[in-house]
C-alpha cells in the first residue's frame, strides 16, 4: 500500500465517541487493522454565562479497515475503494473530565449518559482529499460520518487533517462544532439556572493512530 493510502484510512479514525461495537462487513487484513493509540485525547470547549469551560477525555477506542482490494496509487480524483472502509470511534461518556465533580455531574445528565453511556461515531463516505503541507507529510480528508450522541443519531460532515510521523505513526487532528439541542441535549444549567450553557460547542480531537504491525513495535 502506498504511503498516501495509509494516511486516507488513519485520517478516518477520527471523531468523539467507550466500547467498540462495530462488525466489519469483509475479512479484514491483519496488517491494514488501524487503531488508536495511547496520548490521544478529545476535548469540548464551550462557554456560560460567567466563563469558558473544557472537558477532557484520553480513554478512546477507535479502530478501521482498509479493504483488500484497496488502489496502489491515488489520482486527483477519488477511488471508491475508499468509501468501502470500516471505522468505527468510541468513548465512555463518564471518562470525560470537565476538573469539577459538579461539573462533570452536569455534563454526564445532561448527555444522558445513564441510558446512553457510550457516544460513537462511523464513517459514511470519504468525499475529497488534498494536501494541505506536502513538506511535513499533512493532508486534508474531508468525511461524512454518523455521530450518535445522548441517544440520536446525526450525519455531519468532518475536515480531518493527518500528519505521517518518522516512526510511521499517523497523528491526526481538527475539530468540529455542534449543536447540543440537535442531539436532544438539553445545556447544563448550573446553580439553579443561574449560569447557562450555550448551545454550541466545539469538539476537539488530537490522535496517534497506527497499524497493528507499528503498534507491537511499540509494545516490545
Amino acid at each position: 500500500m502506498t504511503k498516501m493510502g495509509k494516511i486516507i484510512i488513519t485520517l478516518f479514525i477520527v471523531l468523539i465517541a467507550g466500547m467498540p461495537t462495530y462488525t466489519c462487513i469483509a475479512q479484514p487484513i491483519q496488517n491494514d487493522r488501524y487503531s488508536v493509540q495511547d496520548g490521544s485525547k478529545i476535548w469540548i470547549e464551550g462557554t456560560t454565562t460567567v466563563t469558558d469551560f473544557s472537558c477532557k477525555s484520553n480513554q478512546i477506542n477507535g479502530y478501521g479497515y482498509l479493504p483488500e482490494d484497496s488502489v496502489e496509487t491515488m489520482s486527483t480524483s477519488l477511488p471508491s475503494t475508499y468509501n468501502k472502509t470500516h471505522v468505527h470511534v468510541s468513548m465512555q461518556v463518564n471518562t470525560i473530565d470537565c476538573g469539577k465533580k459538579r461539573m462533570n455531574k452536569d455534563m454526564y445528565n445532561a448527555m444522558k449518559a445513564k441510558n446512553h453511556p457510550v457516544i460513537k461515531y462511523d464513517l459514511l463516505n470519504v468525499n475529497g482529499f488534498a494536501p494541505s503541507d506536502t513538506s511535513k507529510n499533512w493532508f486534508k480528508v474531508l468525511t461524512t460520518g454518523k455521530l450518535t450522541l445522548a441517544g440520536k443519531t446525526k450525519v455531519i460532515n468532518m475536515i480531518v487533517d493527518g500528519q505521517l510521523l518518522p516512526d510511521g505513526r499517523f497523528h491526526v487532528e481538527g475539530s468540529k462544532q455542534i449543536k447540543m439541542t440537535t442531539f436532544g441535549i438539553d445545556p447544563p444549567t448550573p446553580f439553579w439556572g443561574l449560569i447557562k450553557t450555550k448551545d454550541q460547542i466545539t469538539v476537539h480531537f488530537d490522535l496517534y493512530v497506527s497499524n497493528n504491525s507499528i503498534s507491537n513495535q511499540h509494545t516490545d
